[in-house]
């Protein structure tokens, strides 16, 4: 998914899982050859060799990393739904002020699976230097996170997309930020496309309430 300060995060393909390692470990592409760590890209499917330890904590680290092969060069969903939530974090930023959590519900998002959702919250909320949680309206509503009688998120912003039309090179969604009944802002009627191995996306509408 990222590389961060000389570690990998990587998303657990069949788990939800998030884990790390040190980038100091040998690296091999798919055709067995050793190539340079510089050879990974976000997106890739690899095989991760390890002495079997996975240390305790968020995301978890692989103990004792011995090799990374790469299998397959796959498209960087994640780095794609963190530019669409980057493109709507950056508009009306008056209502980002004082944010101390970013909120996600994507429930919706079908072609990410569950570790790669917690690799976009959790990549998300760092570049942001916030805290990260998951759940929906009603979810958060319960936990006391959004007063629902006064429609407001006091510390918080909710990320929420809409899914239909999901093909292997294409998508449309919509996707808001929410603070509150009165701050909110919309990217509706989107269209995703795969060209040539790249996903760019249009708005089709913008919306603010």
């Amino acid at each position: 998914v990222r590389l961060y300060d000389g570690s990998f995060l990587l998303a657990g393909a069949d788990s939800s899982e998030l884990y790390r390692f040190s980038s100091e470990v040998k690296v091999y592409d798919p055709k067995n050859r050793a190539v340079g760590s510089e050879y990974l890209k976000a997106g890739q499917n690899v095989e991760i060799g390890y002495s079997g330890l996975i240390l305790e904590s968020y995301p978890a680290q692989i103990g004792t990393p011995v090799y990374v092969k790469v299998n397959s060069q796959g498209d960087d969903m994640v780095g794609f739904y963190q530019s669409i939530l980057n493109d709507l974090w950056n508009v009306d930023q008056g209502l980002n002020p004082d944010t101390g959590v970013l909120a996600f519900d994507l429930t919706a998002v079908e072609n990410l699976n569950e570790s790669e959702k917690a690799a976009l919250m959790f990549s998300m909320s760092r570049e942001h230097n916030l805290a990260d949680i998951s759940g929906t309206f009603d979810e958060l509503s319960e936990q006391g996170y959004i007063d629902q009688e006064k429609l407001y998120f006091e510390k918080g912003m909710l990320f929420s997309f809409e899914l239909s039309d999901v093909t292997e090179d294409s998508f449309r969604f919509n996707v808001r930020k929410w603070r509150s009944g009165t701050g909110a802002f919309f990217f509706d009627d989107c269209k995703a496309v795969k060209t040539d191995g790249v996903w760019s996306y249009t708005v089709g509408s913008e919306a603010i309430s």
